[in-house]
C-alpha cells in the first residue's frame, strides 16, 4: 500500500470505452529473446552504468540527484525481477549513505519531488530485498513531505502550516479532471500547460489498481518510440521522466493479470521501446537517449533512461 499511496499523484477519472488494440504501425511490438538473454542484457546496462558510480555519495557522475534515485529504483527492481540479490549491496548501501547524508533525502531543503524519487527507490529495494530499515527511510520521508499536503483540516481553515497565504476550501482541479487534456493525456501543471510522460507514469503508477487509470494507459502509449529526452549531447530532465514512464506502466502491467487486452497493449509497448535500443540506440550495452537512434558512446543520462526499459521486459514477457 505504501507504494501505491507514494505514486498516487492524482485522483480517478471518469471511465470512458478505450480501444486497447495494439495499433499496426508500431515497430516490432513482440521479442523473441528468451528470458536469460534478456536479463543478462538488463544486467550488463546496470554494470555499465555502475562504472559512474560515486559510492561516497551514492550519485552517478552525469547525472543529477532526482535521477540518481530513479536509477536506483531500476537497479533494486531488476532484483525484484529476477527475484535475485546481484545488485543488494550496492542498492542498499547507496540509499542508506544518502538518508545519512542528506535527512529525509532532502538534499538540497525545498525540492520535495527529489526526496520522494529516493524513498519510491527505497520502496522499490524493501519491496525485493525486504529490507525494513530501507522501508523506514521511505516512511520518514513520506511524513516529512506530507507537512505540505492539503490535509481536509489545512482547506477547512484556509491556511497550511508554514505558509503565509491562504488556500481555498475546495478543489476545482485534479477531482474534475482538469490536469488531464483533451487526449487523455495527464499534464504536469495547475493551471495544466506542460506535458511530460512521467505524469502519466506517475498516475498510473499510483492508480494502477484501479480501472480508472486505463483511459490513460491507452492515451498514453498511442505514439510508439518514445521521442522525448532524445538528447544526446546533454543530459535534460525529459531523459528520466521516459524511464518513469516505462516503469509506472509496468506496475499496472503487474497488477490487472486479469485483463489481457491491457496487458498485452502494455506489454507490445514495452517491446517498441526495447526493440527500439537494441535496434536503433545501441552501442554494445551503452544506449542513446535518442530511442530512434543513431547510437552513440556512452552517456550516463542515456543508460539510466534505457535501464527502466531493459528491466520491464524481463517483466513484460
Amino acid at each position: 500500500m505504501l507504494l501505491s499511496t507514494l505514486t498516487l499523484l492524482m485522483l480517478s477519472s471518469t471511465i470512458l470505452a478505450q480501444d486497447l488494440s495494439v495499433p499496426t504501425a508500431w515497430r516490432k511490438p513482440t521479442t523473441s529473446l528468451s528470458q536469460s538473454t534478456r536479463i543478462a542484457r538488463a544486467q550488463r546496462g546496470i554494470d555499465t552504468m555502475l562504472t559512474q558510480l560515486d559510492a561516497s555519495t551514492g550519485q552517478f557522475t552525469g547525472i543529477g540527484f532526482w535521477q540518481a534515485g530513479n536509477a536506483w529504483s531500476a537497479i533494486a527492481n531488476e532484483d525484484y525481477f529476477t527475484t535475485g540479490t546481484r545488485y543488494k549491496s550496492q542498492v542498499t548501501n547507496a540509499l542508506n549513505t544518502a538518508f545519512g547524508m542528506w535527512v529525509d533525502y532532502d538534499q538540497f531543503g525545498c525540492y520535495n519531488d527529489d526526496a520522494m524519487w529516493w524513498a519510491q527507490a527505497a520502496v522499490y529495494a524493501y519491496r525485493a530485498y525486504g529490507d525494513t530499515n530501507l522501508l523506514s527511510h521511505a516512511v520518514a520521508t513520506w511524513n516529512h513531505v506530507s507537512n505540505f499536503v492539503v490535509t481536509p483540516q489545512a482547506a477547512s481553515s484556509g491556511s497550511l502550516p508554514g505558509k503565509s497565504f491562504k488556500i481555498t476550501g475546495t478543489c476545482e482541479g485534479l477531482d474534475n479532471n482538469h490536469n488531464i487534456n483533451s487526449n487523455g493525456i495527464v499534464l504536469d501543471t495547475v493551471p495544466a500547460t506542460w506535458l511530460f510522460t512521467y505524469n502519466s507514469g506517475k498516475y498510473i503508477e499510483g492508480l494502477s489498481w484501479r480501472n480508472s487509470m486505463i483511459n490513460v494507459v491507452a492515451a498514453a502509449v498511442n505514439d510508439g518510440i518514445i521521442t522525448e529526452g532524445a538528447s544526446p549531447t546533454q543530459n535534460g530532465d525529459g531523459v528520466g521522466f521516459k524511464a518513469v514512464f516505462i516503469r509506472g506502466l509496468l506496475e499496472a502491467f503487474s497488477r490487472n493479470k486479469s485483463n489481457t487486452a491491457l496487458q498485452t497493449l502494455i506489454r507490445s509497448y514495452i517491446d517498441v521501446q526495447y526493440n527500439a535500443l537494441i535496434d536503433l540506440a545501441s552501442s554494445g550495452d551503452a544506449y542513446s537517449s535518442a530511442w530512434h537512434g543513431p547510437a552513440q558512446n556512452f552517456t550516463t543520462w542515456g543508460q539510466l533512461a534505457a535501464l527502466d526499459v531493459l528491466g520491464s521486459a524481463i517483466a513484460a514477457n
